[in-house]
């Protein structure tokens, strides 16, 4: 497994469907988390990008489509507040659906990954 980490201060992100290209520059908000994971689908390699609010506890874990824990992709650490970025490659499991656990300052939010 690769983990590449990052700050980012400013992002603008794009999402693409057939018919129109619209430039978004808030990603999604869940439980009070911003984040984002790009591109989903992947080739399995891809990046979760977020915002704290303050410096706040934070684990990643990879989960199969049936909820087993699949891998722990970042290991639980205090994370500054601003605007962070991991990138991952996961290439070496199988095709298809996972989640992403993110647990962040007692909060837990899961988000969908295509594995293509």
């Amino acid at each position: 497994m690769t983990v590449s980490y990052f700050t980012c201060e400013t992002m603008l992100n794009f999402f693409v469907d057939t018919v129109a290209c619209t430039a978004a520059r808030e990603p999604l908000q869940e439980e009070g988390l911003a984040f984002q994971i790009m591109p989903n689908p992947t080739d399995g390699n891809f990046t979760l990008q977020f915002s704290l609010p303050q410096p706040t506890d934070f684990q990643v874990n990879l989960l199969d489509a049936a909820g087993k824990k699949v891998r722990l992709l970042l290991p639980e650490q205090r994370l500054a507040a601003g605007w962070q970025a991991f990138r991952f490659d996961v290439s070496d499991l199988a095709r298809g659906a996972y989640f992403l656990e993110i647990m962040a300052g007692g909060k837990r939010v899961g988000r969908k990954l295509w594995l293509e």
